[in-house]
Formats: C-alpha cells, structure tokens, sequence
C-alpha cells in the first residue's frame, strides 16, 4: 500500500485557486428594454435554467473559467453598463455575441484554469 503525504499549505492554496475560477457557462440574454442584454454566467447547464425561468437566451458558450470571461465582458462594456447594481448593458446583441466569442476562446474547455 502506498502513503502519501500532503502539505497542508500547498493544498489550501490549490483550493483557494480554484474557488475562484468556475467551468460553466457564459450567457447573453435578450431583455425586454430594446437595445439591452444581460450578460451573466451559470454553472448550471443554461437551457435547463432558461427553461425553468422562461428566460430568452440569445447564445451561450461552455468555458473553463465563467467568471473570468463574464468579467472580461463586463469591463469591455463598463461605459455601457445601465445600472451599477445590475448586469445589464447596453449594446447590441451582435455585439455582445462576438465580444463573448472573441473571449471565450481563450477560455474553452478549460483552457482557462
């Protein structure tokens, strides 16, 4: 039987590490206030939580690191943003959509941990 040993340190740091990135998905949403889209992100399958809450999703990509590439969107939209408490921005949908896919191929299928 092998035994292994762990520094203690070490593995807290690899925890806290990936705490912070999250697989999932990143997601524009179509709102109802013309010319406005949310853009969020969901650990959660995306069609499921649509579904379950009736929401219209214009498009979404699975990424290893959702929060990240929210994040990136979020401040490439920063003087577009319509309530500072809220992820709405507004821009268009073709622009969010390429702005996500510009991003998230820096981020697909884990490339991003």
């Amino acid at each position: 039987m092998k035994c292994f040993t762990f520094d203690l340190n070490e593995m807290q740091n690899a925890v806290e590490q990936f705490a912070h990135t999250k697989a999932g998905e990143v997601f524009i949403q179509r709102e109802s206030t013309p010319g406005a889209v949310l853009i969020d992100s969901t650990a959660e399958c995306v069609t499921d939580v649509a579904k379950y809450n009736g929401l219209d999703i214009v498009t979404s990509v699975c990424v290893g690191d959702c929060n990240a590439v929210k994040n990136k969107l979020h401040q490439k939209f920063a003087d577009f943003k319509i309530d500072p408490h809220f992820d709405y921005f507004e821009v268009s949908e073709n622009e969010a959509v390429d702005a996500l896919f510009n991003e998230a191929i820096n981020y697909h299928k884990g490339v991003g941990y």
